[in-house]
């Protein structure tokens, strides 16, 4: 689960090139579509096709193999790919309160997706965080969306 390491992904099916939306909770109508052109080579990207939609995934980071991350040790990197998206980061604690909230975006690219973001470190990681909620926020019915890379980071 990518949990116990140093840049490990700790979301799930990050990468649009599998054609599955497995692991995120889908809000509106998205779809993975294959985008042939010369430039794109064929590849598979979560796209809105109904106007606003969102993705939303929700990742546990309160067991112990995260712990030394959680007391200010520890820094939330992204890194993404996308056309037209917001990606908005929420730290939460137990009680389901939110400690942080951060929008990145929107992602604009006038030819196609590419990274928008590279190893952005977005937070460090307060004590009280046992969850991240990650959710990329299409605005339009022509967002497109390929790939997320989350991961904490020892200071």
């Amino acid at each position: 689960n990518g949990k116990s390491g140093r840049n490990k992904n700790l979301l799930l099916n990050v990468n649009a090139e599998q054609c599955t939306l497995d692991g995120w909770a889908i809000f509106g109508s998205i779809e993975a579509v294959t985008t042939s052109s010369r430039t794109k080579n064929n590849k598979c990207y979560f796209s809105a096709t109904g106007g606003k939609a969102l993705m939303s995934q929700i990742v546990n980071v309160s067991d112990d193999a995260v712990k030394w991350f959680r007391h200010n040790k520890g820094e939330i990197y992204i890194s993404a790919e996308g056309d037209h998206v917001l990606i908005r980061i929420t730290l939460l604690n137990s009680a389901n309160k939110v400690v942080q909230n951060y929008t990145l975006g929107p992602l604009i690219s006038e030819h196609e997706s590419k990274l928008m973001y590279n190893q952005r470190k977005i937070s460090s990681v307060y004590n009280e965080t046992t969850t991240i909620k990650t959710e990329v926020i299409f605005e339009r019915i022509d967002g497109l969306y390929g790939n997320i890379f989350l991961s904490i980071e020892q200071l």
